[in-house]
């Protein structure tokens, strides 16, 4: 009985510490929090500043869905309200002013990555849809560090270290 208990408490332990460096987002996808980062409960300050970035009344919507913040940067995880990729992608090829565009394809899924600035913010979005979000999802991650920006965007295997 006392191994059972001692490893119904290690399960549980375990569980736990692995749960705080995930973030779970759509169905099943998964998000790996890095050591700065930690997971947000969604408020009116995340929420108000996510959606002034957006047009509400399109129909290619994506809500916030998780919030993460580092010490340089933010990270805000929103899935479309509709199941239309290239809606979402044309929509934001036409009303956004993007440095950079592309496409990465990696293990079948299809990732559309864009570089933009914002008034004093640079901007990194991935756009992509799997069977673990099943709507089209967007990761924005936020930051005035244009060079962090750069970076992550330049380094092709983020998305695949990041994402599971």
């Amino acid at each position: 009985m006392k191994h059972f208990v001692f490893f119904v408490s290690f399960f549980l332990l375990f569980s736990n510490i692995e749960a705080q460096h995930k973030v779970i987002f759509g169905l099943k996808a998964i998000y790996k929090l890095s050591s700065e980062e930690k997971n947000i409960p969604l408020d009116s300050a995340p929420l108000g500043f996510y959606q002034s970035f957006f047009d509400r009344d399109t129909i290619h919507q994506v809500p916030l869905n998780r919030y993460i913040q580092a010490p340089d940067y933010k990270v805000f995880i929103g899935l479309a309200v509709y199941d239309d990729l290239q809606g979402v992608k044309n929509y934001y090829l036409k009303n956004e002013p993007y440095f950079v565009y592309d496409s990465l394809k990696l293990h079948s899924v299809w990732y559309y990555r864009f570089f933009e600035k914002k008034d004093t913010l640079f901007v990194y979005k991935i756009l992509f849809r799997t069977r673990k979000t099943f709507y089209p999802a967007v990761i924005n991650i936020y930051s005035t560090d244009s060079l962090y920006i750069r970076k992550i965007f330049n380094n092709r295997l983020w998305i695949k270290q990041k994402l599971k």
